[in-house]
């Protein structure tokens, strides 16, 4: 138990040290430029955060910011929805949370929509000269004779989370022979238990967690209060990759993805799962597709 609590810690250290830089990859969503005979929206509305560098692990990474935004009152949701209730009936048809754009928050990096997650980690390993990363990106463009600008497509998607595993297995031996030679000198702490007691604990304390989940970034805010949650916020890869359009008009990355991708049978449009299904996604959602006229064409849902 002891040897397979440390190897978790060895591995979430060697995650951070990726870094959550690894979420900037703004716009690498686009798939397509050829104009589609229809074309797809997908959707999801709003938080943004703003971190802070440090250094971990001789690697510079990303503190996320402290989340402040206090719960929302029942008393506040009643009074949204004595409000509703008080509009003409049209207003209150398009309030209809059944045919509402799909809910879901929208952070974003410095004012920019992000995609997270293994292609992601890849670019952000190649483009800063990581040897590692450059030798499995460079030894399969050159399989498939194509140029790094591959790598922002739903094919590159699929295959950074293929040539991640590769990179995987190489990190999981180190950190093993590492695991070992901390064991063998008498190391045997999982973890640090000072503040487990509750008694511990300050009566009003807020602390977060984050690391690289497989799907991307991932993030907890905890407040806690009189030894009591006071509030939970939770930014997990999918809230990335699924947020929607925001106030500025910038798409999320399933979004982007899918604008544009031209499909051969708009009435079984295997092209928006084949994009969707490249990002791992961890919801349910549903895609519409429309005619150039408005007409919708199929619906997809995706679980």
């Amino acid at each position: 138990m002891q040897v397979r609590s440390r190897a978790y810690r060895q591995i979430a250290k060697m995650a951070l040290t990726l870094g959550l830089t690894a979420t900037a990859i703004a716009g690498c969503a686009s798939e397509q430029n050829e104009q589609p005979p229809a074309t797809a929206t997908n959707a999801a509305p709003a938080a943004s955060t703003t971190p802070t560098p440090t250094t971990l692990l001789s690697r510079i990474v990303v503190n996320p910011p402290a989340f402040n935004h206090p719960p929302v009152s029942q008393a506040s949701i009643q009074a949204v929805k004595q409000a509703i209730l008080a509009l003409p009936a049209p207003l209150r048809k398009q309030l209809d949370e059944n045919g509402a754009y799909t809910w879901l928050k929208a952070p974003r990096w410095k004012g920019n929509a992000m995609e997270v997650g293994p292609l992601a980690r890849m670019l952000v390993g190649y483009a800063s000269g990581r040897s590692d990363f450059k030798d499995v990106v460079t030894a399969a463009l050159g399989k498939l004779k194509v140029g790094p600008e591959a790598l922002f497509s739903t094919l590159g998607r699929t295959a950074a989370r293929g040539l991640e595993t590769q990179l995987a297995v190489r990190w999981l031996k180190e950190e093993f022979d590492n695991l070992v030679a901390n064991l063998k000198s008498g190391d045997t702490v999982t973890a640090d238990t000072k503040l487990w007691d509750p008694n511990t604990w300050k009566a009003d304390t807020k602390g977060y967690g984050f690391t690289e989940a497989p799907r991307g970034a991932l993030c907890h805010w905890i407040h806690i209060k009189d030894k009591k949650i006071e509030n939970y916020q939770i930014v997990v890869p999918s809230t990335w990759n699924a947020s929607p359009k925001d106030a500025q008009g910038k798409h999320g990355a399933y979004e982007a993805a899918l604008i544009g991708t031209p499909m051969a049978d708009p009435k079984r449009p295997v092209e928006i799962l084949r994009t969707i299904h490249s990002f791992d996604p961890c919801l349910a959602c549903a895609s519409h597709v429309f005619s150039p006229d408005g007409e919708q064409l199929a619906e997809v849902v995706i679980r």
